[in-house]
């Protein structure tokens, strides 16, 4: 199961957990799972019962479900329960929640200082990469998505987005290379095919017109 997360292979990774041992590694890692699919609401169900189990590690992914699911008033109250003010996890947290209130230059500042303390906090280079591509900064934002590739498990939106800005750059086989990778994750991932036929398709233009 946990290989199979690491791959984002998320439907063959739930399988896996559900057939295990019910305990709150088992909870954790089911959220992370739905939390790549984007199910955020069962993330957050599976996040909130790790915690009941006794895995505090979980806290700051329950927040992250319940903004990501809408209810930004819970997510509010959460972060102030779980007193996480001043680590990574809850500058990321507090980012996130002024991102989602469209204060961008707040978030930013948050996902700044979360990487002063944590470098390798993939939440927050993810967050902050994305909204300086927003921004136009494509030269900042390529070396964090490429930071947040080197995680684990892979960010599949941030091999996306890095093979969106290499494409633009010009640099068709390593889009392509990121593009099979999300693929090969997840085949049926739409904007991941649609952006592979793209970038294939002006690959053949090229060459045509050589």
């Amino acid at each position: 199961g946990v290989c199979q997360l690491i791959l984002c292979r998320y439907v063959a990774a739930i399988e896996s957990f559900k057939a295990a041992t019910d305990n709150k590694e088992r909870q954790y890692f089911l959220g992370l799972c739905y939390q790549g699919q984007h199910d955020f609401a069962a993330a957050g169900e599976a996040f909130d019962k790790a915690l009941v189990k006794g895995l505090s590690e979980a806290a700051p992914r329950q927040i992250e479900a319940l903004a990501y699911s809408g209810d930004i008033a819970g997510a509010v109250k959460a972060l102030k329960v779980a007193k996480i003010e001043g680590t990574a996890d809850g500058d990321y947290l507090e980012g996130l929640l002024a991102e989602l209130d469209h204060d961008i230059d707040k978030a930013i500042a948050c996902y700044d200082h979360a990487r002063e303390l944590q470098p390798s906090h993939p939440e927050a280079t993810f967050r902050l990469a994305y909204n300086l591509d927003l921004y136009g900064d494509d030269e900042e934002a390529v070396e964090l998505y490429s930071e947040c590739v080197e995680s684990r498990p892979v960010y599949s939106e941030a091999l996306l987005s890095l093979a969106i800005l290499l494409e633009d750059e010009g640099q068709n086989e390593e889009a392509l290379h990121l593009l099979t990778q999300v693929l090969t994750a997840n085949p049926t991932h739409p904007r991941a095919r649609l952006y592979y036929r793209d970038v294939e398709s002006s690959d053949d233009m090229y060459y045509d017109e050589d």
